[in-house]
């Protein structure tokens, strides 16, 4: 497999540092592919988490455009986390049935039979291990028992497993503060330690370091693999944006607002509970008032309650302004920018389209004096009284915003060769 090309620029390498740990490892990174050998299986252990989920589905459509024949499979924890993860999402959906097999361990009831068929289930799945050389990643909280015997089993069967970060930004100052003042007592995320940490850019080790010992490789931000990209285009094309409902919801006339919606109420590092909310409203009657003909398109957190959110924001709702849990990643390609009263990783997405990323957050002054924003990018646009946000949009409206335009070079990692030269050792 030769050089992944993109249009999206490199950063620069990193310096590493030879230690006397290993030959293998640089600086804590593993110097080299997670295995040797050519697994005879790809093995994704996940949960309720939606981002791992939309990990798992980048990684497996690059490793499947790379790897035509390669097995690979999904293992929910349960059919509960399946649900939550998946949601109507249908871009995992999509992505989940083009790369592999989707398989739930454990059952939802409680009954004698349940409880047979979910150890069956497992035993099977513990020699498929054993049997196959795996390579296995494994999201957080999926180690719960009896996940716990998955790291071992895996080097049983002369494979590996590696600890699966889907958070794809880098973390700054900023997003490390208020991540460890929410997590005062969280020491590690994974009970049973794994062979590797991997994640998406190479500065995440600087935090994860902090909770898992073991060697680390960055496998290059997720959404800007060649092949997640050009699964979202081919969506974009057949389907469109659908709302909540699952209609199809046309775009083409005046611009297109993106507004994200945050689900917490509880304060994690904003003004006040409930500020994001406020901010999503605050945004929502100043694009009602200001770009009364815009497309204004609601997508909010996977968390949110659809009752909550429709009781919320449902003095706006129109032909032209909806609610839509169409994936971010195809909501960037048809926005002419994006508005959200929190940080999200989301932002990447719009990234990759030069989209104006507008961030009206009310962070707490006492916990960041300076309000940077947790996911900084270049040409970030904060916008955070009404007539900031009133002057953001009549810019884009009257098509005055060129230099507004959001850059990925300093948050995106890209791989310089394919992802399988990452992973393992390919036998010509």
């Amino acid at each position: 497999m030769g050089k992944i090309e993109s249009d999206i620029p490199v950063d620069p390498p990193l310096e590493t540092v030879k230690t006397d740990q290993s030959s293998e490892i640089r600086n804590g990174e593993l110097d080299g592919p997670l295995m040797l050998k050519e697994p005879k299986q790809i093995v994704f252990v996940l949960g309720a988490g939606r981002a791992s989920t939309d990990a798992a589905v980048a990684i497996s459509l690059q490793l499947r455009a790379e790897n035509a024949t390669m097995p690979i499979y999904f293992y929910y924890t349960g059919r509960i986390a399946y649900d939550t993860a998946v949601g109507h999402s249908y871009v995992l959906k999509e992505g989940l049935r083009r790369c592999g097999k989707v398989k739930i361990l454990a059952h939802q009831q409680r009954n004698f039979g349940r409880r047979v068929a979910t150890l069956f289930n497992l035993l099977l799945f513990f020699m498929s291990l054993v049997m196959h050389r795996s390579l296995v990643f494994i999201a957080p909280r999926s180690d719960t028992f009896p996940m716990q015997p998955i790291p071992f089993l895996s080097r049983l069967g002369g494979g590996s497993c590696s600890a699966l970060k889907s958070f794809q930004a880098p973390f700054n100052d900023t997003m490390i503060l208020h991540w460890e003042r929410d997590n005062p007592h969280r020491v590690r995320p994974y009970r049973f330690l794994p062979d590797y940490c991997v994640f998406s850019h190479p500065q995440q080790h600087v935090f994860f370091s902090k909770f898992i010992e073991t060697p680390w490789k960055a496998i290059g931000t997720f959404h800007a693999y060649p092949a997640w990209r050009q699964f979202c285009e081919l969506l974009v094309a057949k389907q469109g944006v659908m709302d909540i409902d699952g209609r199809h919801r046309p775009v083409e006339k005046g611009p297109v607002f993106i507004v994200l919606g945050e689900e917490r109420i509880i304060p994690k590092g904003y003004v006040r509970p409930g500020a994001a909310r406020d901010q999503m409203r605050t945004t929502l009657k100043i694009l009602k008032e200001t770009a009364p003909d815009a497309t204004v398109v609601i997508k909010p957190h996977p968390g949110f309650d659809r009752a909550e959110l429709e009781s919320l924001v449902g003095e706006f709702l129109s032909e032209t302004t909806f609610i839509s849990d169409a994936h971010v990643a195809l909501l960037a390609k048809l926005g002419d920018a994006v508005f959200s009263g929190a940080a999200s990783s989301a932002f990447l997405n719009f990234c990759f389209e030069r989209t104006p990323v507008v961030e009206t957050t009310l962070y707490d002054p006492v916990l960041n004096p300076t309000g940077r924003s947790k996911v900084e990018i270049k040409g970030h646009v904060y916008a955070k009284t009404e007539s900031e946000i009133a002057a953001v949009v009549h810019r884009i409206v009257d098509g005055n915003a060129v230099d507004l335009a959001s850059d990925p070079s300093d948050i995106v990692h890209l791989l310089t060769d394919s992802l399988t030269s990452q992973l393992w050792i390919k036998v010509a």
